[in-house]
């Protein structure tokens, strides 16, 4: 009787399993959020991937800036999308260092997002003015202390990369030079 119930309870909870079956994807279009203004490398980059992604997986790719708030807006936006694959984020470097800037993000990083693939390593280079006598860091850095106040140095805004190495060579070696910080590019226009 024993073995009766159980060859019973196995052959209920296969029928329950009859319904569940791998889904088809994907069904509708995807978007990607992207947490910088429309027209820059980011949206650049982006739309080449999603049409690529899109003859392959015969479905449309539908890109959405969320600007502002350091990259913020669009990766809570992101994080609070239903997880069901069709809602996708490309972030930047911003991710990373947001933590360390907002002590009360929206979301938490490493919890709430689930990285899929790297699309792209951007190197980050200091350039400076022909006209400006130096050829090295060394140098500049000697410059700076010589031209105190003087030197500016332009970002894609606070709080970003190109902000935050700038200022650690500041505070590492003492120079005074001045932020400023530049709108996106679409933005200026």
């Amino acid at each position: 009787m024993k073995r009766f119930f159980q060859i019973l309870l196995i052959s209920a909870v296969s029928l329950i399993c009859l319904n569940v079956h791998a889904q088809n994807y994907p069904i509708k279009p995807i978007k990607i959020l992207l947490p910088l203004p429309a027209g820059g490398a980011l949206e650049i980059f982006s739309r080449a991937v999603a049409e690529i992604a899109s003859q392959q997986l015969g479905q449309a790719f539908v890109i959405e800036p969320h600007p502002g708030g350091n990259t913020i807006i669009a990766t809570d936006l992101c994080t609070k999308a239903v997880p069901d694959g069709y809602t996708l984020c490309a972030i930047t470097s911003s991710v990373s260092l947001n933590p360390y800037l907002y002590p009360k993000l929206p979301y938490n990083a490493v919890k709430d997002l689930q990285m899929i693939t790297r699309g792209a390593v951007v190197k980050e280079a200091l350039v400076i003015n022909p006209s400006v006598p130096v050829s090295n860091l060394k140098e500049l850095v000697a410059y700076s202390k010589d031209n105190a106040g003087k030197i500016n140095f332009g970002s894609v805004g606070a709080g970003s990369l190109t902000h935050l190495a700038p200022e650690w060579i500041k505070r590492e070696t003492k120079v005074d030079w001045v932020h400023i910080p530049y709108k996106p590019t679409p933005v200026q226009q």
